[in-house]
């Protein structure tokens, strides 16, 4: 929650490459350190890395998107995106059942 608040900061500081950067290595530098911990102290402050680079980058796509999109078409788009791509997933997927289900009889 508190790297989500960084994220107008970074982008406005460092730009939305290198804040994309930082925020991968972050949450690298968390996954990095977790795995390797010793003790349980040490594997919940790579957690906590891991949550800061995870903040960043989900509030980073939120601020690219909205800045790389028009004003006129962002809510019918991104609507569109929400409902039919889970939708077609969906499709996909029973589609890809049925057929292995018939392919096995």
């Amino acid at each position: 929650m508190v790297a989500t608040m960084l994220v107008s900061w970074s982008l406005d500081r460092y730009g939305a490459r290198h804040s994309y950067l930082l925020a991968f290595a972050l949450f690298g530098l968390g996954t990095l350190v977790s795995a390797l911990s010793p003790t349980m102290l040490v594997f919940v402050g790579g957690q906590a890395f891991q949550g800061a680079g995870e903040g960043l980058l989900i509030g980073l796509g939120f601020a690219v998107i909205r800045s790389t999109l028009p004003a006129e078409g962002e809510a019918d788009s991104a609507a569109r995106r929400v409902i039919l791509g889970p939708a077609a997933l969906s499709a996909v997927g029973i589609a890809a059942a049925a057929r292995s289900g018939a392919a096995a009889k």
